[in-house]
């Protein structure tokens, strides 16, 4: 019984951690950004090159 309560209790700090750990990367805007875009002086030099 005591062996069963101590696992229960690593798997819902290891949860929390988790659940915590995705929620402030979610804040912290980690994930899908739109593609670069470039001024078009930038590509002209770039193409002439």
């Amino acid at each position: 019984m005591r062996k069963k309560r101590r696992m229960m209790i690593i798997f819902k700090t290891i949860f929390h951690i988790l659940i915590i750990t995705m929620f402030t990367l979610g804040l912290s805007a980690c994930g899908y950004k739109a593609p670069p875009f470039y001024l078009e002086e930038q590509t002209q030099n770039d193409t002439k090159s």
